[in-house]
């Protein structure tokens, strides 16, 4: 292994595990969700707790203060205890000492909604076997509800990722799912069908797998109405149908099971950009856009930019948009990366804040918008709506796939209301809610064709119209300063395009990218691809740019430049880095002849150097000292505060024997023996560990025993 943990040489033998726990679930690192939906602690929570007992909802008095638009909520204790809390807006939760929760809904109503830890004991194997020949409990949907459901749907068996969300219990039982926000309340309902005669219906109590009871009422015709509280965000909470049972074994019957995921409020602002007068509805899209995301607790902040007037973009002139639709397979055009610089040069764009183009029409009139996945930028076109936004932000913000991708297994349309369809629905599933709350991860090898081309070395051939292109493209980042647009349009650009650039040019947009404390896989390939297109003549130039301010350049690209990493796409970039800075030095003639010793960049041999010496001793009054010469080795310094050079110089292994009033003493050390030179970091120096091997410089290890700190 060299210094940067990467194998160079050898082979890995690995011990093995059958009982595999130490291996993760890919399919939650890609598909997202694997920290979330899933039950954690299972508890309740509320937004306010109180240290004493609440006799009453009565007790809790909820006033608007006038002067700040704020909530004042007053609470009375049983024992006269009092706390004023102010809250911002409603609903909001009240939990007491003896584990009472209430709820304040939108309208300041105060109803208490369930009580923690009021069944104790609970077997939770008998909770998780269903009765089925006594009655079954069935969780539907309640039409007044604020938050999403996602009931069993038998289409699910087709896809392996979408079923495992739903545990199977007692043969034939699938257990569905509910959000909710965390320490929100909700509205559910429940439907019984009954075996024995001898169940009453109105016994059913709906309780939680931590002992909370959750304030219901059996409302006739075989069904329930049921209040429920989120617990804590990423979180989930096992809600039970139970039925005291009356044999001789206690406990309680059980006769259905629902999943209650809580979810934490998350906000994301959006801003909508009319593209050379394009009309854009936005109350319209912000209105249906919130109604299809706040049912899984996200909220949009929806803005509109002032029109922007621009054509650059427009390398065709035709007026439309190049498009290949959104999904996994999308392609990011040319069009798509010119508007997104030229936006990006014209306007300051805000990190973590989503993009979408409205434009008149798009290449293909099939198409009603565009967003690769995990993307700030996407494309409308006209009359796009909010379910064409919900689409294609789960595309780009939350790296959602189509429901009829081919790894889950469903035909377009089979899925019916879901927003990942076709044609776009208005809800989600579970596996898609959990998605969202903590997306997936996406790499290269799954994402554009356009993010593909970060891999293409400079050898890729272009067509004329596709060098006109790329030429076109080019334009649009020469004066830019945002180091991902630049590395975007140079990995997407044609070799013979970039060698066009002048030696300034190239220069500039490498110092843009070298500002970026970490260097990444793309902006390491856009680096090498702008060094491979300087001009002979711009070598000198090139080195003296890496060795400006002692090497400060230099030491940041060798710092961060890597090799291989687990990403399929990632190329052996700092093996190509030196390459290229090694063809750079030979053209300068910076390299020499193996045996010149005249200018140290040579051919060292870094391996031991043993030989044969005669012992010498020293005798005094009181010790014999006997020393015994070893290994040779060099060995270098980086003058960091000084000059920024490297001194070079030989070392010897010295081991030294003591006898002495009874005690025997070695020890050993390395010592300098000879300086050699002192030169810049860019010199070219290849390394020999023997003579059977010519690794290049960053393949030699830091080894003590070989080459030091080389």
């Amino acid at each position: 292994f060299n210094t940067d943990k990467q194998l160079i040489k050898g082979f890995m033998v690995t011990s093995y595990d059958k009982t595999g726990k130490q291996i993760g679930d890919l399919d939650e690192v890609m598909e997202g969700g694997g920290d979330v939906g899933k039950v954690k602690d299972g508890r309740d929570a509320a937004d306010i707790t109180v240290d004493f007992p609440i006799n009453n909802p009565s007790d809790i008095h909820v006033q608007n203060d006038p002067t700040d638009s704020t909530i004042q909520i007053d609470i009375t204790g049983a024992s006269g205890e009092t706390k004023k809390v102010t809250v911002e807006s409603l609903p909001t939760t009240i939990k007491d000492s003896e584990g009472n929760i209430y709820n304040i809904d939108k309208n300041g109503k105060v109803t208490k909604v369930g009580k923690s830890g009021e069944f104790k004991n609970l077997n939770t194997a008998q909770l998780n076997t269903i009765s089925v020949d006594k009655a079954v409990v069935s969780f539907v949907p309640h039409d007044q509800q604020q938050y999403a459901f996602d009931q069993w749907k038998d289409t699910y068996n087709k896809s392996q990722l979408f079923k495992e969300k739903y545990e199977l219990l007692s043969g034939d039982y699938h257990v569905s799912a509910k959000a909710i926000e965390a320490a929100k309340t909700d509205l559910l309902k429940a439907k019984i069908d009954i075996k024995d005669r001898s169940i009453k219906p109105d016994s059913v109590r709906f309780i939680t797998g931590k002992g909370t009871r959750f304030e219901s009422k059996y409302v006739g015709n075989k069904e329930y109405e049921i209040t429920i509280v989120g617990g804590p965000a990423g979180d989930a909470q096992e809600l039970y149908a139970l039925y005291p049972n009356s044999s001789s074994n206690g406990g309680y019957l059980s006769f259905g099971k629902l999943l209650i995921a809580s979810y934490p409020h998350k906000k994301q602002k959006l801003i909508l950009v009319p593209v050379n007068g394009t009309t854009v509805d936005k109350n319209s899209i912000a209105q249906q856009l919130n109604t299809i995301y706040n049912k899984i607790a996200v909220e949009f902040d929806v803005q509109q930019d002032e029109n922007f007037n621009d054509n650059s973009w427009d390398m065709n002139n035709d007026g439309a948009l190049q498009v290949d639709g959104s999904g996994l397979f999308s392609t990011l055009t040319d069009e798509m990366e010119g508007l997104n610089n030229a936006y990006r040069n014209n306007r300051t764009v805000e990190e973590k804040t989503i993009y979408l183009f409205v434009l008149s029409k798009a290449s293909r009139q099939d198409v009603a918008g565009d967003m690769p996945r995990n993307k700030q930028f996407g494309y409308l076109f006209s009359g796009s709506d909010g379910k064409t936004v919900a689409h294609e932000v789960g595309h780009g913000l939350f790296s959602l796939k189509h429901t009829f991708d081919s790894q889950y297994g469903f035909e377009k349309g089979e899925l019916g209301n879901n927003v990942m369809d076709y044609p776009s629905g208005s809800t989600f599933s579970k596996l898609q809610w959990n998605a969202i709350h903590d997306p997936g991860l996406v790499i290269g090898l799954f994402e554009s064709d356009g993010d593909a081309m970060y891999s293409k070395e400079m050898t890729k051939e272009c067509s004329s119209q596709e060098i006109i292109s790329s030429d076109n493209l080019l334009k649009t980042i020469i004066n830019s300063t945002d180091a991902g647009s630049i590395a975007d349009v140079i990995n997407k650009a044609c070799p013979a395009s970039i060698k066009k650039l002048s030696y300034s040019q190239i220069e500039k947009l490498i110092d843009n990218i070298s500002l970026l404390s970490s260097i990444t896989e793309k902006y390491e390939v856009a680096v090498l691809r702008l060094m491979e297109a300087i001009s002979e003549s711009d070598y000198e130039l090139f080195y003296t740019y890496l060795g400006n301010n002692k090497n400060k350049k230099l030491i940041h690209f060798v710092s961060e430049i890597d090799d291989k990493s687990i990403n399929p796409l990632d190329g052996n970039n700092y093996t190509r880095f030196i390459n290229t800075l090694c063809k750079i030095s030979a053209k300068l003639g910076k390299f020499d002849e193996a045996g010149d010793y005249s200018h140290l960049s040579k051919i060292i041999d870094v391996g031991e150097i043993k030989f044969k010496a005669s012992e010498f001793t020293n005798f005094n009054s009181s010790q014999v000292f006997i020393y015994k010469p070893g290994i040779k080795r060099f060995n270098c310094e980086y003058n960091e505060n000084g000059d920024g050079k490297i001194k070079i110089y030989e070392e010897e292994k010295r081991s030294a024997t003591t006898y002495g009033e009874g005690v025997t003493t070695t020890a050993a050390s390395w010592d300098k023996i000879v300086d050699y030179a002192t030169v810049s970091p860019l010199t070219s120096i290849l390394l020999i560990k023997s003579s059977e091997e010519l690794p290049l410089v960053n393949t030699v290890l830091d080894d003590p025993e070989y080459a030091g700190n080389l």
